[in-house]
């Protein structure tokens, strides 16, 4: 991409778009559009390597901003009653700012704030969980009844060349069958695609932006006390992308492997 391309991007797209095109969530592959998982191999591997290579960021990020972290706790009273005179008398305003903002975290408001947001984290799995179960559900409404009268062929001993055409048709009607329920479920405005999004909305639109707004004031805080935070910075985006990717992951791991009918 040329530069005039890059600044037609940034003017065209909103913001939380753009910052889904960069940074971590280039690292997210697009969605499967099939309902088996043997084709989709090569995108089970992509969100493996992806989700490691994030992974492998956080870890890097969270060491670096540990060190910063035992460094605040290590620092004396005196020296931190030293750095507050100091960012006073270098800048009064820019210090009575970070003082309120560090004030400001004990507010009802931000309890209330970090509340909603931890509330609504711990839903997703128990709805992932009832979701499923209702996928398997209609799963198993739509094929069951033909797996029945599949497996009525099977139970007698020898197949003729009859059973073994009945036992085709079988197959080949499961696989229409399945192929339904997993456009309803898998597939462009599925169930779960559907669900995946609003999931995404809630990490990129409510978590991230929550996160990162105690980063903030927690990294405004130790530069305060004159910590050196160059180094200090927020992960939050990376692992909002590797929670996506594992629960994506989750979602279409739940398709078949492949068609049910014999070749």
């Amino acid at each position: 991409m040329n530069t005039l391309s890059r600044l037609i991007v940034v003017a065209v797209l909103p913001a939380p778009l753009l910052a889904q095109s960069q940074g971590p969530w280039a690292k997210v592959p697009a969605l499967p559009t099939g309902c088996y998982n043997a084709p989709d191999s090569a995108w089970y591997n992509t969100v493996a390597r992806d989700k490691a290579a994030l992974e492998q960021e956080i870890e890097k990020q969270e060491a670096a901003n540990t060190a910063v972290s035992d460094a605040f706790k290590d620092q004396d009273p005196a020296a931190k009653q030293a750095a507050i005179q100091a960012a006073m008398m270098k800048d009064p305003q820019g210090a009575m700012k970070a003082m309120q903002a560090i004030q400001q975290e004990g507010t009802d408001e931000k309890q209330a704030a970090r509340m909603a947001v931890a509330e609504r984290e711990a839903t997703w799995n128990p709805e992932f969980d009832t979701l499923s179960m209702k996928y398997r559900a209609a799963l198993g409404a739509a094929v069951d009844p033909i797996a029945k009268k599949m497996n009525a062929v099977h139970s007698g001993e020898g197949m003729t060349a009859a059973d073994e055409a009945a036992v085709k048709a079988f197959q080949k009607e499961a696989d229409a069958a399945y192929a339904k329920v997993c456009a309803q479920w898998f597939q462009a405005n599925g169930t779960f695609t559907k669900w995946l999004a609003t999931y995404k909305d809630f990490l990129v639109k409510e978590r991230l932006p929550y996160w990162e707004s105690e980063f903030s004031a927690q990294k405004g805080m130790f530069g305060f006390f004159g910590m050196n935070v160059a180094n200090y910075k927020s992960y939050d985006a990376q692992k909002a992308a590797t929670d996506y990717l594992e629960m994506a992951r989750r979602v279409f791991v739940q398709r078949e492997g492949d068609v049910f009918q014999t070749k």
